[in-house]
């Protein structure tokens, strides 16, 4: 079987090649020109998408899309299975005050429980902060977050001498899950409903055991369920959050809350975001230049935090 366009990602026939793809892209090498039935199309090569979805954002064709578990979910609910959610903090942001109104719609279509997101990020804060403060004057130290699958796609793609710098704590979705799986012994199978296309590839992670089932992007759920007269549903959340984890939802929010546990005489490195630069300092970092593992007494820290496949305006 072919490796281009059988991934996450994939070009459909709306594609006329303008490369804005290719250009923007924040890995090397995921786009291929190919030409098929006489013409020119970018596909992508699935070996070497990091999956961020940046490039269907991007498409002023609509000619990138993305599969996502979404049929699955919706045909497993229509015949009983029984199922949780956990639910991106993004809805905080969105629905505000209305969010009991979409968490009762989904109960009304058969979900059994749902659980905030950010109760998982509260586990996840805690964890990188213990770690940092234990290792913190090691030279070997972990800097890198795991909490983007893209960014782990992006360094066993390019850079995995780097792996062993990736922080050995689970994003707040999987904490979540783990909690809902080991303390409220949820046997339920889980979805996860948000935007990030890429959360397939943590999913399917061997290291996280199967303990969610299902990535469902809001896009495609409001695709096929009229949210229009949501508001005769209401609920609550079946776990909540009332701390920190509330903020991590804004892109850096994890890098602030973790600054704020150190005294103020540790200065902070952050690199948030797919931008060229920190690509930049990955591959000096790769290379043994040291840069960030020099920085033995100063608190450097790699994260990413965003709303692709769909910016907010997009989305909702």
């Amino acid at each position: 079987m072919s490796r281009f366009n059988n991934g996450l990602i994939y070009t459909n026939d709306s594609c006329i090649a303008c490369n804005k793809c290719v250009t923007n892209c924040s890995t090397f090498g995921a786009n291929v020109s190919l030409v098929e039935n006489g013409k020119l199309t970018i596909q992508i090569d699935s070996e070497k998408c990091n999956n961020c979805g940046k490039c269907i954002d991007l498409c002023i064709r609509n000619a990138r899309q993305y599969r996502d578990d979404f049929d699955l979910f919706q045909k497993d609910l229509a015949r009983g299975e029984k199922i949780s959610v956990i639910l991106s903090p993004v809805f905080h942001l969105y629905y505000g005050e209305k969010l009991n109104n979409f968490i009762g719609f989904l109960k009304s279509i058969g979900v059994q429980k749902v659980y905030d997101e950010t109760f998982g990020a509260e586990i996840n804060i805690w964890a990188h902060t213990n770690y940092l403060k234990e290792h913190i004057a090691e030279e070997s130290r972990a800097f890198i977050s795991q909490t983007c699958p893209s960014l782990v796609n992006t360094i066993e793609l390019h850079y995995p001498n780097l792996l062993h710098r990736i922080v050995p704590v689970h994003s707040p979705m999987m904490c979540t899950a783990i909690y809902a799986k080991k303390y409220l012994c949820d046997a339920n199978k889980i979805a996860y409903i948000g935007t990030c296309v890429s959360k397939k590839d943590e999913i399917n992670n061997p290291l996280t055991f199967g303990f969610v089932n299902y990535n469902v992007t809001f896009k495609k759920f409001c695709e096929h369920y009229d949210l229009q007269n949501m508001e005769k549903n209401n609920s609550n959340f079946d776990l909540n959050c009332f701390g920190f984890g509330k903020i991590t939802n804004f892109s850096g929010g994890l890098s602030e809350i973790i600054e704020s546990c150190f005294p103020p005489n540790y200065q902070t490195v952050k690199m948030i975001g797919f931008v060229p630069t920190n690509f930049q300092t990955l591959k000096l970092e790769s290379e043994n230049k040291k840069f960030l593992s020099s920085l033995i007494n100063e608190l450097s820290f790699f994260e990413d935090l965003t709303l692709f496949p769909y910016s907010l305006h997009h989305l909702f």
